[in-house]
C-alpha cells in the first residue's frame, strides 16, 4: 500500500477485487469498499463517513458543520445533494461487476425540512433497480433528531 497515497492504494485494491471476483458479494470486499469510499476526498471535504455497505444499500451520515450551511445556519442544500448521490452511488457500486462503472444520469430530489447546525444527517440509499444500462435508487435522509429531511431518487448510467 502507499502510503503517499491511501486514496490511490484503496482503488487499485478496489480495482482487483472487482476484476477478480466479478462482484463485491464478500464481507471483506464491502469493507474494502467502505473504506475506499471513506477516503474520497470530497466526502472527506464534506465530513461523510460511510457507515455501512451491503450489496445493493448503504448508509452515510454527515455532521452539519458551520462550513456546510447556508446563509441562515442550516445544511446547504447541495451538501444533501452530494449526500443523496453518495449513498445510492456507492450502493449501485457494491453490485457492479468486473470493469463496469457507473455514473450518475438523473437526481431528483424533494426536500422535506430544514437541518440546523449541530445536526447529523444520515441517508440510506437502496438500488431498486439494476439493468444491463442502467441502475435506479432511492435515499431517505434523516436529521439526528429521526425527522424525515429529504428523499431522492437517482438513476446511473452503467459503463
Amino acid at each position: 500500500m502507499d502510503a503517499g497515497n491511501p486514496q490511490e492504494s484503496l482503488q487499485e485494491r478496489w480495482s482487483q477485487v472487482r476484476a477478480s471476483s466479478g462482484d463485491a458479494t464478500l464481507a471483506s470486499d464491502l469493507e474494502l469498499l467502505r473504506r475506499w469510499a471513506n477516503e474520497i476526498p470530497y466526502y472527506r471535504f464534506l465530513g461523510m463517513t460511510v457507515e455501512s455497505v451491503v450489496p445493493g444499500r448503504v448508509q452515510i451520515s454527515v455532521p452539519v458543520k458551520d462550513e456546510i450551511t447556508n446563509g441562515i445556519g442550516l445544511a446547504h442544500g447541495g451538501v444533501t445533494a452530494a449526500l443523496i448521490d453518495s449513498v445510492v452511488g456507492i450502493a449501485a457500486i457494491s453490485l457492479l461487476r468486473g470493469q463496469e462503472r457507473t455514473v450518475t444520469l438523473e437526481l431528483k430530489i424533494n426536500y422535506l425540512a430544514p437541518a440546523p447546525r449541530g445536526t447529523v444527517l444520515t441517508a440510506t440509499g437502496e438500488i431498486i433497480h439494476r439493468g444491463r444500462t442502467t441502475a435506479v435508487g432511492q435515499a431517505q435522509v434523516h436529521a439526528s433528531d429521526g425527522k424525515l429531511v429529504a428523499v431522492g431518487l437517482v438513476t446511473y448510467a452503467i459503463l
